[in-house]
C-alpha cells in the first residue's frame, strides 16, 4: 500500500501529464483525501487518454450486435418483454436511455432499434461512466415542453421574484402584451412593478385546457384556467380568475419562446 508521501507524488504527476498531454487547467484539490484525488485523478486520465485516442463506433456494435426483430414483426407483449432485455444489454455496456413523458413500449422498442443503434459513439470505456441519452432530444415532446413552459412562467410570474436577465430569456422579441409590442426589457419592467404592487400572491387554480401547435408555422399557443389571491394596498385581498392564454414561436433547437400573453388581472 502506497504511503501518503507516494499518493501525494503520484497525484502531481498525474496533473502533470493531464496538462501536458491534454491542456488541462487543475482545479486546486489539496483539500481532498489523497488516496480519494488519487482514484479521481486517475479516472480523468483514463477517459482524457481513450477519448483522445478513441475512434467512433455504432451503439450496436458497442454492445455486442445482439440478436433482435424488427418493431413490426412483435406483438404488444412481446415489445415489453424485448424492450427490457435490450435496455439491460445496454446498462450492462454503461449506456442509459430515459424519457422524460410516458410513451408505448413499442414507441421505446422501435427508437433504439432503428435510431440508437445506429448512433455513433466514442468508443471508450470508463467504469462506472455512464452514457446517458434522452429519447426526447430526438423526438421533442412539444405538448409536454408547451404545458412545462406556460406553468414554470405563470409560477415565476406570480409567485416568485422576476429576474429579468435570467427570466426574460424566455421572450421572443418582440413580444406582444395588451395589443403592443415589447423587447425583453420593457416586459421585465412590468412584470416587476406588478410583482411589487400586489405581492404575495397565492395560487388557487392553475389548469391547462388546451395545447395547440403548428411546426411549419412555428407557432404554440396554451389556454389555461387560472385564479389568484394577491395582497394589495392596506391588507386587503382580491381573487382574480379567468382564462388566460399564453402563445410561443418555436425558434432554433426546437426551443419555444412566449410571443403574446393575457392573465386575469396582470395590466389591468
Amino acid at each position: 500500500m502506497e504511503t501518503e508521501d507516494e499518493l501525494k507524488a503520484e497525484n502531481n504527476l498525474l496533473k502533470l501529464k493531464l496538462e501536458l498531454e491534454h491542456g488541462m487547467q487543475m482545479m486546486d484539490t489539496s483539500a481532498l483525501d489523497p488516496e480519494i484525488e488519487n482514484q479521481w485523478l486517475s479516472d480523468i486520465y483514463k477517459f482524457e487518454k481513450q477519448f483522445k485516442e478513441a475512434g467512433k463506433i455504432k451503439v450496436y456494435d458497442k454492445i455486442g450486435r445482439p440478436d433482435f426483430k424488427p418493431w413490426d414483426e412483435l406483438s404488444k407483449e412481446v415489445h415489453t418483454q424485448e424492450l427490457h432485455r435490450l435496455s439491460d444489454i445496454l446498462q450492462e455496456h454503461q449506456i442509459v436511455l430515459g424519457c422524460i413523458c410516458e410513451y408505448e413500449d413499442e414507441i421505446i422498442y422501435r427508437f433504439i432499434t432503428e435510431e440508437l443503434f445506429q448512433l455513433e459513439v466514442d468508443d471508450i470505456f470508463v467504469e462506472g461512466m455512464i452514457q446517458h441519452f434522452i429519447y426526447e432530444e430526438f423526438h421533442p415532446n412539444h405538448e409536454y415542453d408547451l404545458k412545462r413552459q406556460a406553468t414554470s412562467f405563470i409560477e415565476k410570474l406570480l409567485t416568485q421574484e422576476w429576474n429579468p436577465e435570467w427570466d426574460g430569456a424566455e421572450f421572443a422579441v418582440p413580444v406582444l402584451f395588451r395589443g403592443k409590442e415589447y423587447d425583453k426589457h420593457s416586459i421585465s419592467t412590468i412584470i416587476l412593478a406588478f410583482q411589487e404592487t400586489f405581492h404575495p400572491i397565492k395560487i388557487i387554480e392553475l389548469s391547462i385546457e388546451h395545447v395547440s401547435f403548428d411546426l411549419e408555422k412555428k407557432f404554440g399557443a396554451v389556454r389555461l384556467q387560472l385564479s389568484y389571491d394577491s395582497q394589495a394596498e392596506k391588507g386587503k385581498t382580491l381573487t382574480y380568475t379567468g382564462k388566460s392564454f399564453i402563445s410561443f414561436t418555436r425558434m432554433e433547437w426546437d426551443y419555444w419562446c412566449i410571443s403574446n400573453f393575457q392573465l386575469p388581472g396582470f395590466g389591468d
